[in-house]
């Protein structure tokens, strides 16, 4: 998983996919009572940002997922990005991390409808500036695949599951230059301005995509 972007798998695995609880009752109570509000629990991580290539440690970047029962919240301060490129960070899912052949889970384990019930969903994108340094920032309910690159695939795509147990894993993409009238896609997509080859069939330009940077929050 380290040594190349996990995404490799979809290549041989999403193509051939593709060819209950009750809320809880509030007793009656006298309407001058305060009513208690329960929230579930939070918690956060935060972990290195490492390089492909390597894999070494990106100079002062960082990666932050904060959880709750509703779903996770990522940021990611990164540097070393090319000034003026359009790049997207992308969260790949483990529900069931206990199933996974590795610890961490690895790039075996990224393929859709297996006991993991793994997803890869967009988080953020963003245009690196002239310090090449980006934040990527963003919000994954639960349930919600939309953005979901096993979707596009007509692949299994669950999105997170189980917030608190799940394995995320962030990745850096690289869109290439930022194309004016075309950055929203480049930032938005998976695909967007990559060649067909580098995005599994989803791509719509001639850049030769590719994650460059990752970070992994264990449950």
């Amino acid at each position: 998983m380290h040594h190349r972007s996990p995404l490799a798998a979809l290549v041989l695995v999403a193509f051939a996919v593709a060819c209950d609880g009750e809320a809880p009752t509030v007793p009656e109570s006298d309407a001058t009572q305060p009513t208690a509000v329960a929230f579930s629990a939070q918690t956060t991580t935060g972990v290195p940002v490492l390089w492909f290539a390597g894999p070494t440690v990106v100079p002062g970047a960082s990666s932050k997922v904060t959880r709750n029962g509703s779903g996770a919240t990522s940021t990611l301060h990164t540097s070393g990005l090319t000034p003026g490129y359009a790049y997207t960070l992308w969260m790949v899912v483990f529900n069931v991390p206990g199933e996974c052949a590795t610890t961490p889970c690895g790039e075996a384990d990224v393929a859709p409808g297996t006991s993991a019930v793994v997803d890869v969903v967009y988080v953020a994108g963003n245009v690196a500036g002239g310090s090449g340094k980006a934040t990527f920032s963003g919000r994954r309910a639960a349930g919600d695949n939309s953005g979901s690159v096993f979707a596009q695939l007509s692949a299994p795509a669950p999105g997170i599951t189980d917030p608190h147990g799940a394995e995320m894993h962030l990745l850096v993409r690289d869109h290439g230059p930022a194309i004016p009238g075309q950055i929203p896609n480049q930032i938005m997509t998976f695909g967007g301005g990559c060649t067909l080859e580098s995005s599994f069939g989803l791509g719509d330009g001639d850049y030769t995509c590719e994650d460059i940077q990752f970070s992994i929050h264990l449950p």
